[in-house]
């Protein structure tokens, strides 16, 4: 263990005097566990994130979450949007769930740009160029 001496101290985020700090450098990386209800954070996506904090995680991320209509992966309801204000509730119950474990969240922010769903009737992709991706046409 020598060799990760720093793992398991505290790490401070930020400027000095509104620094955030995490409690340890165990880091849960952006994924889409699939536990959103209606795209937004329900007991069961909040259970989830709970636990990797009870368990001792300083820090994890939310996969992905669209800022814009135009720029969804997917269609499926178990991930989490940010489309609107009504995921503010859900997002404040998440992060005080984290946080009584001890824990921190960041949601990470996301628009897919070229790589966005392109079976979508009237939806017009949004992206900083107008070449289309080579992996979704």
């Amino acid at each position: 263990m020598s060799d990760f001496t720093h793992l398991l101290s505290p790490l401070q985020i930020g400027r000095s005097g509104k620094a955030l700090e995490i409690r340890n450098r165990v880091l849960v990386s952006a994924h889409v566990p699939g536990f959103a209800e209606n795209n937004k954070p329900g007991a069961a996506y909040i259970a989830y994130h709970r636990r990797y904090a009870a368990e001792g995680v300083g820090l994890q991320i939310t996969g992905g979450t669209p800022v814009h209509k135009s720029g969804l992966l997917s269609l499926a309801p178990d991930g989490l949007w940010n489309l609107d204000d009504s995921i503010i509730p859900g997002y404040t119950e998440l992060a005080q769930a984290v946080h009584a474990e001890g824990g921190r969240i960041l949601a990470q922010l996301a628009h897919s740009g070229g790589t966005v769903l392109i079976d979508q009737p009237g939806t017009v992709a949004w992206s900083a160029s107008s070449v289309r991706s080579a992996i979704t046409g």
